[in-house]
């Protein structure tokens, strides 16, 4: 029995998926669910049990650390969870790539290798040891920057001037969550470097689609799968904020570039890769410009001639001839060419973004106002 070309890339996808073995398994599993809880275990209860033996301050400045329990406790099993989920939505891109014929028959073979390229570079062991050495490479060049830590993490001369739990927390809990979005951005970036190559093909985009994106539309979707990634980021960041926030008492106005620059980074990883079909979606618009163009002068000169020459001789029974709404159909058609978006999304999806990067900010924002204040405005709202 023959197997169509996406078939046998959609078997080749699921083969790879299944025979991971750095720790990616199906989405929704019980395994991935089981693999986030074990990941924030370790990265948590070995500072949690150093900081209790360190004594009860200790203990409780770690508890009350907004960063630490946010980081550990949210960011690192949601990261995990929604790994599997990131790229079982990217393989259906690439699968629907080929099941909408987008892609000509001769760069068929050459599309299958860059799809087994991504797929090969994203389990490799020797790029997931480069990124864990990665991981720890910060880790050590963070060390001179101890008096940065929060109060639990120093005070005694167990590693430099770090107490156990802050040990702990820099080789243990940390690394374990700075590998987990190196290894999303990792990711990323062969996805980027995969959707590159797919933009250098002679894509068979239509002008005239009504998705206004040349039929790439579907490639917005990466966009949803994304908005984890960017709740993480934001959660990393404010995390931080709460801190300062809450237990220095700093104004939250005084961290207003960390957010412009914590919405712009999430923006350039996530939506960077998809500014590469600019080029093709320009080429087709231009096609289209003059194809569809000349499409709708035909259809006006004809127009033109049976109704507007003769337009001495029409009579009630003209409203009801099907010319005309075949001729605003055709134009409403060639209208779509002129309406191409250099880009294949819109900015819903990158609003969508924006405001789960900003959503843990929320909290913090809140926690910022005074309750008087705060419940003086609600009912103001109210009324």
């Amino acid at each position: 029995m023959n197997t169509s070309p996406d078939q046998s890339l959609l078997r080749h996808a699921r083969w790879r998926l299944s025979s991971n073995t750095v720790g990616l398994f199906d989405p929704g599993s019980e395994r991935t669910k089981l693999l986030a809880l074990t990941t924030a275990a370790i990265a948590w209860l070995p500072t949690a049990i150093l900081a209790l033996i360190q004594g009860p301050s200790y203990f409780r400045l770690f508890l009350i650390d907004f960063a630490a329990q946010s980081r550990l406790l949210v960011v690192i099993p949601l990261m995990i969870v929604a790994e599997p989920w990131m790229i079982e939505r990217w393989e259906m891109i690439a699968r629907h790539f080929m099941t909408i014929d987008l892609i000509r028959k001769e760069d068929d073979t050459r599309f299958k290798e860059a799809f087994e390229t991504f797929e090969k570079e994203r389990h490799r062991w020797s790029s997931q040891l480069a990124i864990l050495v990665a991981v720890y490479g910060v880790a050590v060049a963070a060390v001179p920057y101890v008096h940065l830590v929060p109060p639990w993490c120093s005070g005694t001369q167990v590693f430099g001037k770090m107490s156990l739990p802050g040990a702990s927390y820099l080789l243990v809990s940390l690394p374990v969550l700075v590998y987990l979005v190196f290894r999303w951005i990792w990711n990323i970036a062969l996805w980027s470097l995969f959707l590159c190559k797919v933009s250098m093909f002679n894509l068979r985009l239509v002008p005239s689609h009504p998705d206004l994106m040349g039929g790439l539309s579907f490639l917005e979707t990466s966009l949803r799968g994304y908005l984890p990634f960017a709740f993480s980021i934001g959660t990393i960041v404010a995390g931080g904020i709460a801190n300062q926030t809450i237990h220095l008492k700093k104004p939250l106005t005084a961290f207003r570039v960390d957010g412009i620059f914590m919405v712009v980074l999430v923006i350039s990883i996530c939506v960077a890769p998809l500014c590469t079909f600019y080029e093709s979606l320009m080429q087709a618009k231009r096609r289209g410009t003059f194809e569809y163009g000349s499409l709708a002068v035909g259809i006006g000169h004809h127009f033109e001639v049976k109704w507007l020459k003769s337009a001495q001789h029409v009579d009630a029974t003209a409203l009801e001839a099907p010319d005309f709404s075949s001729t605003t159909d055709s134009y409403s058609i060639v209208a779509n060419v002129r309406q191409m978006k250099p880009v294949p999304f819109g900015v819903q999806a990158v609003t969508r973004l924006v405001v789960f990067t900003l959503i843990p900010v929320l909290p913090v924002a809140l926690s910022s106002v005074p309750f008087d204040v705060l419940l003086d405005r609600i009912i103001k709202l109210l009324l």
